[in-house]
């Protein structure tokens, strides 16, 4: 499924993190994240999932 407008209504203005845990090692993810929250100043958090459609019933 498409979503025309995916980068109007959530990514226009913010900055991009993504991660894929399927693939990558959690602990570098928790790191990662842990450091840029502690020193960054961040006003607020989008999170957006992705369902692959074998997994919807």
């Amino acid at each position: 499924m498409a979503y025309p407008d995916f980068h109007g209504d959530f990514l226009k203005g913010k900055v991009v993190m993504v991660g894929c845990p399927k693939f990558d090692d959690i602990q570098d993810y928790i790191e990662k994240f842990a450091h840029i929250f502690n020193t960054a100043d961040i006003n607020s958090i989008t999170v957006v999932g992705l369902i692959h459609q074998s997994f919807r019933q």
